[in-house]
C-alpha cells in the first residue's frame, strides 16, 4: 500500500478526540526539475474518514519539513516536542529517540 508521501521519514501515532490517529511524513523532495523550492508530503490517517493530505513547501528541505510538522501540529493540537518525542524514523516503526 503506498501512503502518497514518497519516502518515510517519520511515523507517528498518536491519540486523538477518542481516535488512533497515525502521521506519516515524507522526505522533502525538490519542488520540480526547474524549481529551487521543496515540498514536504505529509498522510494523517484516522482524524477524519478519510486520510488527509498536507503539501508544505519551502526554500530549503527542512524548511518544508518543518512547515509540515507545524500543520501537522496545529491540526492535532499538540506541541511539535510531544509529537516527536514517540515518533519512529522511517516506516519501520525504530524509536526516533531510540
Amino acid at each position: 500500500m503506498t501512503t502518497g508521501v514518497g519516502k518515510v521519514l517519520v511515523t507517528r501515532k498518536i491519540q486523538r478526540r477518542g481516535r488512533s490517529v497515525l502521521v506519516t511524513v515524507g522526505v522533502p523532495q525538490p519542488f520540480s526539475s526547474t524549481d529551487s523550492s521543496y515540498v514536504c508530503r505529509l498522510r494523517i490517517e484516522g482524524l477524519q474518514p478519510g486520510p488527509m493530505m498536507i503539501r508544505a513547501t519551502g526554500d530549503q528541505p527542512v524548511q518544508a519539513l518543518l512547515s509540515g510538522l507545524g500543520e501537522v501540529s496545529s491540526r492535532l493540537s499538540v506541541t511539535l516536542p510531544d509529537f516527536l518525542s514517540d515518533a519512529h524514523i522511517g516506516g519501520d516503526l525504530t524509536p526516533l529517540h531510540a
